[in-house]
């Protein structure tokens, strides 16, 4: 998991709504706005998490970066394994 202890639950995010939520980080003006849309995305795919607190969007926006990224990754299909499994395969030139 994206911490150690931390055990999370969620339902994937289909594609039209992994489209949306990239859409509209990119329209976002500054990093605020980006963090409530990754909030929104979050709330919507989670399920339950195993932080002794409410999974919602002020705990959601106090979790690291770095966080917040394994687990949008995680609900928008791109594993951290996936990655894992790119690297080193690009073309070279």
């Amino acid at each position: 998991g994206p911490i150690p202890g931390l055990t999370v639950k969620y339902r994937p995010a289909l594609p039209e709504r992994v489209y949306q939520w990239r859409d509209d980080t990119i329209k976002a003006d500054d990093a605020k706005a980006k963090l409530a849309i990754d909030v929104n995305l979050l709330l919507d795919q989670l399920l339950s998490w195993s932080v002794p607190e409410p999974l919602n969007a002020k705990s959601l926006s106090r979790l690291w970066p770095q966080i917040i990224t394994d687990l949008l990754n995680a609900v928008s299909g791109y594993s951290v394994q996936d990655q894992a499994d790119a690297e080193g395969n690009s073309p070279t030139g």
